[in-house]
């Protein structure tokens, strides 16, 4: 795994050329298994749009602010583009909103704490496509911080399986650098 193709190295992470290995492992590696590639990210795309208008009516519990999302994104001329190119936007969008929805469920739940575990592993799905989405982790959990101030159990159980589920994910990556590069990169 190169970016420059002459040795291993870190500078990009593994999200997307993961994915694109599976898809030509699947689809093949020439121009029909080319636009079949993008074919599965207009599948994505058209997922993306599924979850806003999910992630709209979680967060408002109103179908209209799903449906008034789902189209803003669908109408996005910028986003039906990116699906014509070997590009991370759609997978990226894809992972996010998953992930989002997922989150919103999980502290809606909170009973289900195996969900805190599953949210932090799509975290690491997301973060392995596009890194700078790690900058939200702080504010994912600020809400409970200060809803739980008091009871550290409420905070730190639903925060150390979240940090499970990431490390669980992101550790063949980590052990890769470490084994390929000689030292722990945590991204890219």
């Amino acid at each position: 795994y190169s970016y420059w193709g002459e040795g291993s190295d870190a500078y990009v992470s593994p999200g997307f050329p993961l994915f694109l290995t599976v898809c030509m492992s699947i689809f093949g590696t020439d121009v029909q298994g080319i636009h079949c590639i993008k074919a599965v990210q207009c599948v994505l795309a058209t997922f993306t749009v599924l979850l806003t208008f999910i992630l709209g009516y979680q967060l408002t519990r109103k179908y209209s602010v799903g449906i008034i999302a789902a189209i803003l994104i669908a109408l996005n001329g910028g986003f039906g583009a990116y699906c014509r190119y070997l590009l991370t936007e759609c997978l990226y969008y894809f992972t996010m909103m998953l992930f989002f929805v997922v989150f919103v469920y999980t502290v809606k739940h909170q009973e289900r704490r195996w969900l805190y575990f599953l949210s932090g592993a799509l975290f690491c799905v997301c973060v392995m496509v596009r890194p700078l989405i790690i900058i939200v982790t702080p504010f994912l959990f600020l809400p409970g911080v200060i809803r739980n101030w008091k009871q550290w159990r409420k905070i730190l159980i639903p925060i150390g399986l979240f940090a499970a589920g990431f490390v669980l994910l992101a550790l063949p990556w980590w052990i890769r650098n470490v084994v390929s590069l000689g030292q722990f990169v945590l991204l890219a």
